[in-house]
């Protein structure tokens, strides 16, 4: 519902009157604050259709507004991730590490038992046709990536003829692991996903040759279906957008939350409520107000200061039709730039 000019200025007025009549009263103390601040302004949001609940990203209203400070909180912190490219880019890394390591993690429980399985029956052979078809059929690898592949030792003939994939011995599993583990550049596989993962799941292949594995090997299949099923999601240049979007749906995101850690887990949630709140401006009048009264309670009043900068932009502010109001009870036009930290 659009907010006129005149209705502007009387929500200030009847402010105005609720703050010299608080005075006037006993003051409360900070937690009691605290649990009142949030639920009132999130009242008032919803009065004026402004639908702040869904901005940002508030899950619960309980316990008098508590989760809905915490909540902002943690997307007012990751503010930065969203508009500052560099930022932006170092966090996709960190989430795409954390989850490559999950896989890292599980195989490296069985990793020493294979190994030495894999010395002392060299020649067994192990089946690769599902990581060959892996490769092969997926849309999203690149041209780089596939020739990687081809150019790797053993791997590329197995490419060039894929009936082979079946019968490949231990000791050139091995040396397909050696060249991508420590020949392709580092700031080659740093970010390529197919890469990192590919000496992985070379090694989980072994598991079959070994009868003595079987339970490892339930284990690991309990694990690995599902982290395929995500893989997509954290591809280059696709992460960001699915923590934003739950990776796909309710099953992606609890898929994703058995396999990364509770730290990286946290900092997801709180990019996700960073670009809900970068989103607010769009559609919400008296933002600029809401944040600073959030800000200030929460201590952070000089970066949310900074963060809304009522001066910037303010042609095109006026076309989206956002507004504050300052301290002087005029009609400010405000602008989506205005949130960059």
């Amino acid at each position: 519902m659009a907010i006129t000019p005149e209705q502007a200025r009387q929500e200030l007025a009847r402010r105005e009157l609720a703050r010299r009549q608080e005075q006037q009263q006993p003051q409360q103390s900070q937690s009691t604050q605290q649990k009142n601040i949030l639920p009132d302004l999130l009242k008032y949001a919803a009065a004026t259709g402004a639908g702040v609940g869904a901005g940002i990203g508030v899950y619960k209203v309980g316990k008098a507004g508590l989760e809905v400070a915490a909540q902002t909180l943690r997307g007012i912190l990751n503010l930065p991730k969203i508009v500052n490219v560099n930022k932006g880019s170092d966090f996709a890394k960190q989430v795409r590490t954390a989850y490559v390591q999950a896989h890292t993690e599980k195989v490296n429980k069985f990793g020493n038992q294979i190994t030495e399985l894999a010395k002392a029956q060299p020649n067994k052979v192990i089946d690769l046709s599902e990581f060959v078809k892996e490769i092969t059929n997926d849309p999203d690898i690149t041209s780089q990536t596939m020739s990687i592949f081809k150019k790797t030792p053993i791997l590329g003939k197995i490419l060039d003829n894929p009936a082979t994939a079946t019968q490949v011995q231990l000791k050139d599993a091995q040396t397909i692991i050696n060249h991508l583990g420590t020949k392709i550049p580092a700031n080659i596989r740093a970010n390529n996903l197919d890469l990192i993962d590919a000496v992985n799941t070379v090694k989980a292949a072994q598991l079959d040759a070994f009868p003595e594995m079987a339970n490892v090997r339930a284990e690991y299949k309990a694990f690995i279906e599902p982290y395929k099923n995500v893989k997509p999601y954290f591809k280059f240049n696709k992460i960001l957008n699915a923590i934003v979007n739950k990776f796909g749906g309710p099953e992606g995101q609890v898929a994703v939350e058995d396999i990364l850690p509770k730290k990286i887990l946290k900092q997801t949630k709180g990019y996700r409520a960073a670009k809900n709140l970068s989103e607010i401006p769009q559609n919400t009048p008296f933002v600029g107000e809401w944040f600073k009264n959030i800000g200030g309670m929460l201590s952070f009043y000089p970066m949310i200061s900074q963060a809304i900068n009522v001066s910037q932009q303010m042609e095109e502010a006026k076309k989206k039709g956002m507004f504050t109001i300052d301290n002087s009870g005029n009609i400010v036009p405000l602008s989506k730039e205005d949130l960059m930290i």
